[in-house]
């Protein structure tokens, strides 16, 4: 007999909560208490390592989906937005969050120290040559995203780890650690460490192409922090709760084979929905053409890319080829933006 000692239970993003792990503090309550679930049944579900039983995916899913299917609780929604800017605000409304959802910061954005050209013109060697870097970086682009040629990468992608970290160094040397929200700001320079701590945060679905991104930057920022290194780099589901000014999202994957084989896991919407709201001002997202033109196979597949798709094929509608050397070839590439 479990002793009855809770008046109130908060369970917090509780669309990650397993209703087994939600039972525990709940099987707790007094007879009259109260429960409060948040979270947002949009962003990433517990993880599942089997198939649910069809018609039974509420009983094994997130204590938050239960209740909702189960009992039709209606949610009181929150209509403002404390971290990101107005276009990445409008973007989530794209998919499927309230029309009256504002940003409490709509001009929220980076602010530049130096011209972006006197570093992207002269960038460290071993990082790959491309226009590309002050093209994504703009400020005014808060959206953007970087499509190129790739039909080989699997789970580890050495251009796109470049590009991230061609990326990050100019991000670190050309912008202000303060966000321009609307109002007159001081400017100073990131160190190395508040940069990984806040300044920067890149997303990728493989650990193996987290392993390459972070060992180019540490190549590239030799005196940071290796753990501050470490966490800026994560997977979706590690990266879920935590925001940076600038969020690089790197998919990798090129290869049809591997895409066709991952292509529920890649595409899905809860995935791409996470890794783009991390942004507070800015948000890139680096793929291989062949991934972003894959058509899935799986109905399933089909219905959660939309996320991915609709970003890069109607969101982002401004776009620019632009070439890329690395390793001794070029490659051509496409800039997107809003």
């Amino acid at each position: 007999m479990v002793d009855e000692i809770f008046d109130l239970v908060v369970l917090d993003e509780s669309s990650q909560i397993p209703v087994t792990l939600a039972l525990k503090p709940l099987a707790a309550l007094k007879p009259d208490a109260q429960i409060i679930i948040a979270g947002d049944h949009k962003q990433m579900p517990p993880i599942q390592h089997l198939e649910p039983p069809k018609g039974a995916e509420h009983l094994v899913g997130s204590i938050q989906s239960y209740l909702i299917r189960r009992f039709g609780i209606k949610a009181v929604p929150l209509l403002l937005n404390y971290r990101s800017n107005k276009d990445l605000v409008e973007y989530a409304r794209m998919l499927g969050y309230p029309s009256d959802l504002q940003a409490a910061f709509p001009t929220r954005d980076l602010q530049l120290l130096q011209p972006l050209e006197t570093v992207t013109t002269a960038m460290p060697p071993g990082v790959p040559a491309t226009n590309a870097y002050s093209e994504l970086l703009r400020p005014e682009r808060r959206v953007s995203a970087f499509i190129h040629e790739d039909a080989t990468s699997s789970q580890a992608n050495e251009l796109e780890a470049g590009l991230v970290a061609g990326l990050a160094y100019a991000t670190r040397q050309v912008m202000a650690k303060e966000l321009n929200e609307g109002k007159n700001t001081t400017k100073s320079a990131y160190t190395d460490d508040d940069f990984f701590k806040s300044g920067i945060g890149i997303v990728t679905p493989h650990k193996a192409q987290k392993a390459l991104v972070i060992r180019k930057l540490i190549e590239l920022f030799p005196k940071a922090n290796p753990e501050a290194v470490f966490e800026a780099v994560d997977t979706v589901e590690r990266f879920q709760g935590s925001e940076r000014d600038t969020i690089i999202v790197s998919y990798g994957v090129g290869d049809t084979d591997i895409i066709e084989g991952e292509e529920e896991f890649l595409l899905q919407f809860e995935r791409t929905n996470v890794a783009i709201s991390r942004a507070r001002a800015k948000c890139i997202v680096l793929m291989p053409k062949s991934l972003a033109y894959h058509l899935p196979s799986d109905e399933k597949a089909a219905e959660t890319s939309i996320a991915i798709k609709s970003y890069l094929e109607e969101y982002c509608g401004h776009r620019q080829p632009i070439s890329v050397e690395f390793d001794g070839e070029k490659r051509n590439g496409e800039a997107r933006w809003h």
